[in-house]
């Protein structure tokens, strides 16, 4: 009975030997990589950082009127006197190389054109050149207007013609004023700008300043209106 015990320990060692013998013949598995870590995302701005203001769209510049231009033109120093229109307050006005000459004392009287009956907006505004000149024993001499004082221009409607009586008024009339210092003969007045430029225009009068009024016993200044033109 105890061969018989020792016998079969000796086969269970055995056996558990060539297990292990053949356990340790059995080739070893690799290692595997490590996974690859993705790539690191664009760090986006933190949700309370401001977004930076778009500068503002820079605005058109604005567009220049077109200049206006000559709708009508009377040139009294070389316009035949029957095709002037306008009248002037001297009887003997005389044309010249200079245009309509006539001879004043006192501010106010100038050319006037009696049933001009035009539409007031063929003409947005009026232009005048004048001299004023006073006589000297060399001849005539040009004199400077006072900066205080403007050219005028009046107009009547229609319904203003009464008769004789004079038509115009202190509420329709607009200043003219020198376009060019360096030519002070000239002078503008935008009359579409003026409230009561509107409807039909009847007639027109310019009142003519002078440096000052002189008496009876001086020597009268003289006139020399050269040009009247309506601009549109």
């Amino acid at each position: 009975m105890k061969n018989w015990i020792a016998r079969t320990l000796t086969l269970v060692i055995g056996a558990a030997v060539l297990t292990a013998c053949s356990g340790s013949k059995t080739a070893a598995v690799p290692p595997q990589a490590p996974a690859e870590k993705p790539a690191a995302q664009a760090q986006k701005p933190a949700a309370n950082t401001p977004a930076k203001p778009k500068a503002p769209a820079k605005k058109p510049a604005p567009k220049k009127p077109a200049p206006l231009k000559v709708a009508t033109e009377w040139d009294f120093a070389d316009l035949e006197k029957p095709m002037w229109g306008w009248t002037f307050p001297s009887p003997g006005v005389k044309q010249t190389p200079k245009g309509a000459f006539y001879a004043r004392r006192k501010t106010g009287p100038g050319p006037r054109w009696s049933g001009a009956n035009f539409p007031a907006s063929d003409v947005k505004a009026v232009r005048v050149e004048f001299q004023v000149m006073t006589s000297e024993a060399d001849g005539e001499q040009p004199t400077r207007l006072d900066v205080s004082k403007r050219p005028v221009l009046y107009w009547a409607a229609p319904d203003d013609i009464q008769g004789e009586e004079w038509p115009f008024s202190e509420d329709r009339k607009v200043p003219l004023y020198p376009v060019n210092p360096k030519n002070p003969n000239v002078f503008e007045g935008r009359v579409d700008k003026v409230k009561g430029w509107n409807g039909e225009i009847a007639d027109l009068f310019i009142s003519v300043p002078l440096p000052k009024d002189v008496g009876d016993e001086e020597t009268p200044y003289s006139v020399f209106f050269r040009k009247i033109l309506f601009l549109k």
